[in-house]
């Protein structure tokens, strides 16, 4: 349905921009062409040759839903801006015996605006950013679309300070004769895929200035993007990409961990609420996203040094509770597989996986229960060390142990895995949010947190992530089905119930992570 809409939308505004029958088979025929081929570049060639017009340039951001994701970013890098839709101020300060450093051509008798036709190297107009290709709007407050060449050079001329509003068209007008008609040239040349990587490999150079771009996802079909946002501290505001998932749209179209997410579907995220964020991501399966690559890459930088302090430890503005130790562990020193390329799902798996017995003080006696599809095994009481000593298995048994003690710790994509027991006849005293379907993705997280209960005496916080109860997986699960765990787990024949658990690690003590 939502195709049939957009084609016939797409179709009646070709027809009123491109009135030349000719013209208008030769876009569509190249749209084609590209579905055929692929080929992002000769599409763009051949965009250039038909959309030959400042007029025209707003079909370049009415073709980006038909763009492949994995050309969004280049598309977005390549295609022109759409004209006037952002002006920009420009701050002119005339210096005794020095030129401002800009040429103008046009006006109202040429039938066109006054465009930036030139910018001298060094220029102070160059340093405030004035760039070949835009077009002055205003000048000190002025408005110059019915000015002459020679009244908007004599109103530059006649100040002292001069304030430019200007928007990039990158486009100039030419007309060699007066009675020549009016044409119009690119003022960039159309770089490659090259030139694109290339930019984005400055983040290390230009490190927290980030480019921005606009991408296009279509969600029709799939139950979320796969990425995570975050919302940066008050020293570093903003809406952060936090992680996203392998083979996911949002790997599809580029997006990375760091990449700030500027504006969707029209609505700043420059000074947004983190669930407000959230609610515009999710009210929509259509998105038009500009994101400022690179640039929360600091902050993310900062959580990963080697001075990190961990959970139990932190300097969080929340309340001080006890919180119950890390998941012993021995780590394999061989066969280790790079985080980077699990999804969370996988990465709990491998390292649960490999999770060595725990010392402890107390053991449950119950008989073992049946296993059941999707159970993940935890702990062992007949771990088999083989010769190599680097690596341990075996699965949930009859007289398993709790941890008790202080081992060492176990990190989850820079979270710690924790775990602790508490009686059947006491309420864990919880409430669960969360689980597939919803925009945390397959987590569930402590949404409340009750007195009297075992969660309040043990340390468990909201905002906290349940992995396990009783050796289930509550990963990948909805939160009807993670309760149903939980009561199964208090109706069992055990006397006690174990909880695994990762605690937040936040980057803004009032904000998480959401996943959507």
């Amino acid at each position: 349905m939502m195709e049939r809409k957009f084609a016939k939308f797409f179709h009646r505004l070709v027809h009123e921009i491109i009135p030349d029958n000719g013209q208008r088979d030769s876009l569509f025929e190249a749209l084609r062409r590209y579905q055929s081929s692929q080929k992002l570049h000769q599409l763009l060639v051949d965009l250039r040759e038909l959309l030959d017009e400042p007029q025209k340039l707003e079909l370049y951001e009415f073709i980006r839903p038909l763009i492949l994701l994995r050309h969004q970013m280049e598309y977005s890098y390549l295609a022109p801006a759409i004209p006037g839709v952002r002006l920009r101020t420009i701050r002119l300060r005339r210096a005794p015996g020095q030129s401002l450093g800009f040429a103008v051509r046009g006006g109202y008798e040429f039938s066109v605006g006054v465009f930036v036709s030139a910018v001298e190297p060094g220029s102070q107009a160059e340093k405030q950013g004035l760039r070949v290709g835009d077009e002055i709007v205003r000048v000190n407050g002025f408005t110059i679309a019915e000015a002459i060449h020679d009244d908007v050079l004599n109103l530059i001329k006649s100040r002292e300070e001069i304030v430019l509003k200007v928007t990039h068209i990158g486009m100039l007008p030419i007309k060699e004769h007066a009675s020549d008609t009016v044409t119009w040239r690119y003022v960039e040349d159309m770089n490659s895929k090259k030139a694109l990587n290339e930019v984005l490999a400055e983040k290390q150079v230009n490190r927290g200035r980030g480019m921005e771009l606009k991408i296009f996802i279509d969600c029709t079909g799939y139950d979320s993007i796969g990425c995570g946002i975050l919302s940066g501290p008050p020293h570093y505001p903003g809406i952060f990409v936090e992680k996203v998932r392998i083979g996911s749209l949002a790997q599809d179209v580029g997006l990375e961990v760091g990449d700030q997410i500027v504006e969707v579907n029209e609505t700043s995220f420059l000074n947004i609420g983190h669930k407000e964020a959230v609610v515009v991501l999710k009210g929509s399966k259509q998105l038009n996203v500009i994101i400022r690559k690179h640039a929360g890459l600091p902050l993310f930088e900062q959580r990963k040094t080697p001075s990190r302090v961990s959970a139990s430890s932190s300097s969080s503005t929340r309340p001080a509770r006890s919180r119950s130790p890390p998941v012993s562990t021995q780590r394999s020193t061989q066969n280790t597989v790079d985080r980077t390329e699990l999804d969370e799902t996988q990465l709990i798996e491998q390292q649960l996986g490999r999770t060595a017995p725990f010392r402890s003080h107390t053991s449950m006696s119950s008989p073992p229960r049946d296993s059941q599809a999707g159970d993940q095994v935890l702990i062992s009481t007949q771990a088999e060390v083989h010769s190599d000593s680097d690596s341990i298995s075996g699965s949930v048994g009859e007289g398993a142990r709790i941890p008790v003690e202080e081992p060492n710790t176990l990190e989850l994509d820079g979270r710690e895995l924790r775990s602790f027991v508490f009686p059947k006849n006491q309420k864990l005293g919880i409430e669960m949010e969360g689980g597939m379907g919803t925009p945390l993705a397959g987590r569930i997280v402590v949404a409340a947190v009750f007195e009297d209960g075992a969660a309040m005496e043990k340390g468990l916080e909201t905002g906290d992530q349940l992995m396990m109860i009783n050796g289930r997986k509550l990963t990948d699960v909805t939160v009807a089905q993670a309760e149903q765990i939980l009561d199964q787990a208090e109706h069992g024949p055990k006397d006690q119930i174990q909880v695994v658990y990762t605690h937040s690690s936040f980057l803004n003590d009032q904000e998480c992570v959401t996943y959507f």
